[in-house]
């Protein structure tokens, strides 16, 4: 279990975007020794920024974390445009598109609705099926402190992903980001928190709590499920990303 702290001082060039495009995660296997969870790296578009991409040899999956954009997906680079769509982070409400997928050789045009935060997870895969939205799951009345707000952890072949938002309105809340199911995966757990310090602790049995900040990322190798604490009155939105061999 290793923590990977983001950098919101990492800026790169992109073709096509006039001004530097802020990436404050970027992990990879040189990080987490992982063998087919290839990537996370989460990128801070401004209002108006066109993004031109592609899957190239790897599966992908598009989520956004906070505002919107137009999303373009194709299942390769050379035919025309299968599917179109505006995607928004993840709410409370059902239906609306928050999160796309490529395979392999796929492409994709983004387009910057307002300042949002994009996440771009990426898996190895020889194979891969058909470019996907995926809406969200919604929460109606559910009062649970637990919400999941989005699954995508049957459509891709290899990736699975999921976003839930925890609240501990009535005290301490603890929870197991990684279920026993997906022990035997390659796993990223990225935090956003309420406040920004001090919301959680991850504690594997008989180690002692780490603590997370907003914007962590924790890599967890196959085998290892943690316990997440969530401070009485804090809020946390995780973006749980996993991949198996």
């Amino acid at each position: 279990m290793d923590l990977i702290k983001a950098d919101h001082h990492r800026t790169l060039r992109l073709a096509g975007v006039p001004d530097p495009v802020s990436r404050p995660v970027e992990i990879d296997p040189l990080q987490t020794g992982f063998a087919s969870l290839r990537s996370l790296r989460i990128y801070r578009f401004s209002a108006g920024s066109i993004i031109d991409g592609h899957a190239e040899s790897d599966e992908v999956c598009i989520v956004i974390l906070a505002g919107s954009v137009a999303l373009t997906l194709a299942a390769n680079e050379v035919d025309e445009a299968s599917q179109r769509s505006n995607v928004c982070a993840p709410t409370n409400q059902r239906g609306e598109p928050c999160a796309a997928y490529l395979p392999p050789g796929g492409a994709y045009r983004l387009v910057a609705q307002g300042d949002a935060d994009v996440a771009y997870a990426r898996a190895s895969s020889s194979i891969g099926r058909a470019p996907m939205f995926f809406a969200a799951a919604g929460s109606g009345q559910n009062s649970s402190p637990e919400v999941l707000l989005f699954d995508a952890s049957t459509y891709p072949v290899h990736l699975r992903l999921r976003v839930v938002e925890v609240s501990a309105a009535q005290g301490e809340y603890s929870m197991m980001p990684v279920a026993s199911a997906e022990a035997g995966c390659e796993a990223l757990v990225h935090v956003r928190t309420e406040p920004v310090q001090g919301a959680l602790r991850l504690s594997l049995q008989g180690g002692e709590p780490m603590a997370l900040h907003s914007w962590d990322t924790v890599s967890l190798l196959p085998g290892e499920r943690p316990a997440l604490h969530v401070a009485a009155a804090a809020r946390a939105m995780l973006l749980i990303v996993l991949a198996s061999a």
